[in-house]
C-alpha cells in the first residue's frame, strides 16, 4: 500500500507454517516502510546460515517489525522452533487472512493470523494498517484469554536520529520527521540498544549483504496484559 510519500510492504505467508522447502522467516504480520523513497522501518535480513544466535535472530519475529507473544514465534518455522512436517494441520492452525480496502481518503490493509492458537488459548492477532495523507495508524487487536507478555518491535534505520520523549518517539533525518506515538497500552517502553552502536549481543543488527552486519535502531514496546487487548501506534509524517 502507498500514497505519494509513504510506501508499506507487509509480510504474510500463505500457509500457517514455514516448511523445509521455503526460505521464509517468522515474519507474519510485520512490515517495512519507506518515506520519501528512504527506508525508515526495516528488518534485519539473515546475515548467516550457520548454527548461531545471529542466524536464528535473522529468522525470528524479533528481527522484524512484528509482535511476539510469551517469547514464542507466531508460526512454526522449520529448524527454528519446530518441524511442521511432523505436526498435524490442526496444531499448525489456519492460514492467515488478508483484506484490502482503498478509497479516496485512506488505504486499509488488515492481516489476521492464527499461529498462536497452537498454545491452546485461542490467541488470534488482527493487525490493521490505515494510511492517510500524513499519517499511518497500526491497530493490533489481540484476542484470547488470561495474562500474556506482548512484545511489539520497531526497527529503524540507523540514518535516523531518535529522540524519546514522554509523549512520542521522534525520528529525524536531513529532510523528514516522523512522530511515533502509542495509545491503549498498559506497558513500559524502552530502547533495546545503546543508540548508534552495533549490538549483536542484544541482537540489534541488520544485514543487507550475506556475511555483513551493521547497526539498526531497535525499539520494543513491552507489556503484560490480560487478553483481549487493543494496541494502537500512530505515525505522523512531516
Amino acid at each position: 500500500m502507498k500514497n505519494k510519500a509513504v510506501k508499506i510492504l507487509a509480510y504474510v505467508n500463505p500457509k500457517s507454517h514455514i516448511s523445509s522447502t521455503s526460505h521464509g522467516h517468522s515474519d507474519v504480520g510485520s512490515f517495512i516502510l519507506w518515506y520519501k523513497d528512504k527506508i525508515i522501518f526495516d528488518d534485519s535480513g539473515r546475515a548467516t546460515y550457520d548454527d548461531s544466535e545471529l542466524s536464528y535472530y535473522g529468522r525470528s519475529i524479533v528481527s522484524h517489525n512484528g509482535i511476539m507473544i510469551d517469547k514464542k514465534e507466531p508460526l512454526i518455522i522449520h529448524g527454528l522452533n519446530g518441524y511442521p512436517e511432523l505436526l498435524t494441520q490442526e496444531f499448525l492452525g489456519r492460514s492467515p487472512e488478508v483484506y484490502v480496502e482503498n478509497n479516496i481518503r485512506k488505504s486499509c490493509l488488515n492481516l489476521t493470523y492464527y499461529g498462536y492458537e497452537r498454545t491452546g488459548e485461542k490467541i488470534v492477532i488482527s493487525r490493521k494498517f490505515m494510511l492517510k495523507n500524513n499519517s499511518l495508524e497500526i491497530v493490533d487487536d489481540i484476542s484470547g484469554k488470561s495474562k500474556h507478555e506482548i512484545d511489539t518491535y520497531f526497527h529503524i534505520t540507523s540514518e535516523c536520529d531518535i529522540e524519546l520523549t514522554d509523549y512520542c518517539i521522534i525520528l529525524k533525518d536531513q529532510d523528514s520527521k516522523i512522530n511515533l506515538s502509542s495509545e491503549n497500552l498498559n506497558q513500559s517502553m524502552a530502547p533495546l540498544f545503546d543508540e548508534k552502536s552495533t549490538n549483536i549481543g542484544n541482537m540489534c543488527a541488520v544485514s543487507k549483504k550475506y556475511g555483513e552486519v551493521s547497526n539498526i535502531n531497535s525499539i520494543v514496546y513491552k507489556q503484560t496484559a490480560v487478553l483481549p487487548q487493543r494496541n494502537k501506534y500512530i505515525l505522523h509524517f512531516s
